[in-house]
């Protein structure tokens, strides 16, 4: 794909942020000397190593996408400015100039995915909202409680069907799930599930005697006791004895909060990669 214009390439971020896409950008800001390219050149590049628009080809072009893709596997947002000589000692190019290059990344958006759309997971998606950081799910088989009038604050409501399997979103390092339906059968088969994925958090309503009586029944259906022991049963912040819709949802969404900076804090504390030219 050849050079994209400033509106075509605002536009393309624009949509993949919309669509909850982990991507990178560079950006040419600065040249001296012979370039491929003028100033302004952008060029978006995917998990993948897929690319959209050119900073100007060849070894320069590959040297920024490498480094682009050594920041996405961080796995957070980056913005660093990088300064490379094309001369045939640093990139084996033979410009003589140098450019200085913009690069962002985008990391997929940490996503909320409530499971059940009664009174605290209707709570717990307003309370999100208003907090932030969160692109919101909420899952439900129930007509009446997966309408989107019900959840103003969720980027998206599923009316999936009794054994909640259809249009579920994606689920990955970056999820977040809360199992808050009405039916203990739905939360057995719902954490023997998600259990066995390896996401960002794995909550589940209810008390330690009911947590005890499902863990036991899930590990005669062959679940790993690893794979239970990252299930967060009873759910929440021990903030006190309630039963206030609200008051659950805040302490689920506290520990939400909790468990999400730990995550970036282990992300943040991963070796840097050297760059192409200091």
């Amino acid at each position: 794909m050849g050079r994209m214009d400033a509106r075509a390439f605002h536009r393309r971020v624009a949509e993949l942020l919309d669509a909850g896409r982990a991507f990178g950008t560079a950006r040419l800001v600065a040249l001296e000397g012979s370039v491929p390219q003028a100033a302004g050149a952008a060029m978006i590049v995917h998990p993948d190593g897929g690319t959209e628009g050119t900073v100007g080809g060849g070894r320069l072009e590959a040297a920024a996408i490498t480094d682009l893709l050594g920041l996405l596997e961080r796995g957070e947002r980056a913005c660093v400015l990088e300064r490379y000589t094309l001369s045939r000692n640093e990139l084996g190019m033979y410009c003589a100039g140098r450019a200085q290059l913009l690069l962002e990344t985008y990391p997929p958006p940490d996503e909320l995915v409530i499971f059940g759309g009664g009174h605290v997971g209707a709570a717990l998606c307003r309370l999100a909202r208003e907090v932030g950081g969160f692109r919101i799910t909420v899952v439900d088989d129930r007509a009446p409680y997966a309408d989107p009038a019900r959840h103003p604050g969720a980027d998206r409501v599923v009316h999936t069907d009794p054994s909640y399997t259809e249009d579920l979103p994606v689920l990955g390092a970056h999820s977040y799930c809360v199992v808050v339906t009405r039916c203990h059968e739905v939360d057995r088969v719902l954490v023997g599930r998600l259990a066995a994925l390896d996401l960002a958090y794995l909550g589940l309503i209810g008390s330690a005697a009911k947590w005890r009586q499902l863990r036991a029944l899930l590990e005669r259906e062959g679940l790993a006791p690893q794979r239970l022991d990252r299930v967060v049963c009873p759910i929440g912040l021990p903030l006190g004895p309630t039963k206030r819709p609200e008051e659950v949802a805040l302490s689920i969404l506290a520990q939400l909060v909790e468990r999400r900076h730990a995550h970036a804090r282990a992300r943040s504390s991963q070796p840097e990669k050297p760059a192409v030219d200091a």
